[in-house]
């Protein structure tokens, strides 16, 4: 049945626990999200304490089992004739009490630490995407693991070039005589300049307007 509830379970929250994940929005220029790139990018996140070793005492001291609980973290009580179980509310869920808290992490156990973290952006990659970086998370507690690193690309757009699904658009200038004869025009494409043969039997999109866009595979 469910009588069990989680009794004698005890020290909950000294089991292994994941640590939290990042996120991280990263601007990319036009030309590195179609060469791809490599960017160092800084981060901040919770590290265990170095003074203290992450157990939030003074070095020196140590935890003492709170007397509430006996360690467990949580309290049983019985109402009506019903036994509930709920969180220790002197040590909050620990099972210890910190008589002597580190000066420097206040008995959080947790700092911030600055770190680098080196990211590689493959060619190819489209304003919005997501990438996750496993592992690059703040750590976790207990021996837990570590948590992910989640980085949303922002594309900034280029007055040039431009993306259509997995082509490569550029738009150039011509006039209405260039659009029905024909003409042969130098263009300038993220690999350097090339000449392109406007026909007049299959004229290019938006020649009647006089731009004239031109797919490159990307």
């Amino acid at each position: 049945g469910g009588n069990g509830g989680g009794f004698g379970g005890g020290q909950r929250a000294n089991r292994p626990r994941r640590g939290a994940d990042l996120k991280y929005r990263m601007q990319l220029s036009f030309r590195e999200a179609v060469f791809g790139t490599q960017k160092d990018i800084e981060l901040e996140s919770r590290v265990s304490c170095d003074r203290c070793n992450g157990n939030g005492c003074e070095p020196g001291s140590s935890p003492m089992t709170c007397g509430t609980c006996g360690g467990t973290g949580q309290v049983v009580q019985g109402r009506g004739g019903f036994v509930l179980q709920t969180t220790c509310p002197e040590c909050r869920g620990a099972g210890q009490i910190i008589a002597n808290k580190c000066i420097k992490c206040h008995g959080s156990g947790e700092m911030l630490k600055a770190r680098s973290v080196s990211v590689k952006i493959p060619p190819g990659v489209d304003n919005g995407i997501t990438m996750r970086l496993g592992s690059q998370g703040e750590e976790g507690s207990n021996g837990g693991p570590k948590g992910d690193l989640y980085i949303e690309l922002n594309v900034i757009e280029d007055d040039y070039f431009h993306r259509k699904s997995e082509n490569l658009h550029i738009v150039a200038p011509i006039n209405v005589s260039q659009a029905v004869l024909g003409d042969k025009i130098r263009v300038k494409t993220l690999e350097g300049e090339e000449d392109i043969l406007i026909d007049p039997d299959n004229p290019p999109e938006g020649g009647i307007d006089r731009s004239l866009s031109i797919p490159f595979c990307g």
